[in-house]
């Protein structure tokens, strides 16, 4: 059995980010899977953070914005939500409780996590490069790791 170790990272949050204020969770859940950023555009990684959450948990908007896109990706639920720049997407959810076009505040429930769920894909982007939407949060976040060589 690995044993884990906890890491601290303090967030700062990065240009386009800042008028909203520090982010919420979308669930309270501990991250299961830490963002991976890619070598490249197209490289792989993990774009986002996996939140461990259960089906029907509710799901909220990180930031205050305006919902971009909500609806179907692959048969999964998927809600995006532009905060002028900044974009934060959150899936597999099901229900949606928002549609494009909408304005949610931050703390908001905009969906549900869907049947058969075990965590949600919480990502984030500015522009078209990806970032750690835990780096939203604006304040240190404890993070699990196992240690090299596990």
């Amino acid at each position: 059995m690995a044993v884990l170790l906890a890491v601290l990272a303090a967030g700062s949050a990065p240009a386009g980010a800042a008028a909203a204020g520090p982010a919420h969770r979308p669930v309270p859940g501990v991250v299961v899977r830490p963002f991976e950023a890619p070598a490249s555009r197209y490289g792989p990684g993990h774009r986002g953070v996996d939140l461990a959450a259960s089906p029907g948990d509710p799901v909220r908007a990180a930031l205050p914005g305006t919902v971009h896109f909500s609806g179907l990706v692959a048969e999964a639920g998927w809600v995006t939500i532009d905060h002028g720049g900044l974009h934060t997407t959150y899936g597999d959810l099901a229900p949606r409780d928002v549609v494009a076009g909408q304005s949610v505040r931050a703390g908001q429930v905009i969906g549900r996590l869907a049947e058969g769920a075990t965590h949600l894909d919480w990502g984030a982007r500015v522009g078209e490069d990806y970032i750690d939407p835990l780096s939203l949060l604006g304040r240190w976040e404890v993070r699990l790791v196992a240690p090299l060589g596990d």
